[in-house]
């Protein structure tokens, strides 16, 4: 779940709207790994995805709202903790294919009991929240006529462009001494003001707080010197 029109996301959105539910089969995994972390599951997705040389092999998301419960699940250098994996994955073949025994189940049980629903083998573990992107959403989702308006209202002809990428907004100056100026003389907390009243309108989970919510300024000038003209090099 990296973009907003990932499936997870989707469908994790969904049930954050009340529109949807969590996945029946994979409720008591849920509800095991809230209890034994601490934390509480907004969904749990499986599927199926290529590897190296288009091999294929089986996914399961862990979605959290909040990225301080997706971290409990990573280590210092901001990879999967592998502990950790390897047990939500013992877990998920126990609590969602039935398989107590930690043993895959026999062909024969199999048709009788029709248990052994998911595929575990080389069974990947991630972890994810959906704050993240969903902020990324309501800040990208902003139609253009919004914020061509807004340029209008601010009435400030060295403004020449308002850039937005993830959650970030940025207000280009034509000139490095005006976005300096900006930076200077508290203008840039008046952009964040405006910019902020029209965000919230597109926050459909309120996850902006305008406490701590911060604006960018930069200039033409240096996009064009720096970045030759390229939005792809100045946000990579």
């Amino acid at each position: 779940m990296i973009v907003p029109s990932d499936k997870d996301y989707k469908e994790t959105k969904l049930i954050k709207q009340g529109k949807a539910s969590i996945n029946p089969a994979f409720k008591l995994l849920a509800d095991w790994i809230d209890k034994s972390y601490n934390v509480k599951v907004l969904n749990i997705y499986y599927d199926v995805i290529k590897g190296a040389y288009n091999k294929l092999f089986p996914r399961v998301n862990i979605i959290f709202e909040n990225k301080e419960e997706e971290l409990k699940f990573k280590d210092g250098f901001g990879n999967y903790n592998p502990d950790k994996q390897k047990i939500i994955a013992r877990k998920f073949d126990e609590l969602v294919n039935g398989n107590t025994k930690g043993q895959k189940i026999s062909f024969w049980s199999f048709i009788k009991t029709n248990q052994y629903k998911y595929d575990i083998q080389g069974l990947l573990v991630i972890f994810d929240s959906f704050k993240p992107v969903a902020r990324d959403e309501a800040n990208e989702g902003i139609p253009k006529s919004e914020i061509d308006t807004l340029k209008t209202q601010l009435g400030n002809s060295n403004i020449w462009e308002i850039s937005r990428f993830a959650s970030g907004t940025t207000f280009f100056f034509y000139t490095q001494e005006q976005a300096d100026t900006a930076k200077t003389n508290n203008y840039i907390q008046e952009l964040a003001d405006k910019y902020f009243e029209v965000l919230k309108k597109h926050d459909e989970f309120n996850y902006f707080e305008r406490q701590g919510f911060l604006v960018s300024v930069d200039s033409k000038e240096n996009f064009d010197n720096k970045y030759q003209d390229n939005w792809y090099y100045y946000y990579k």
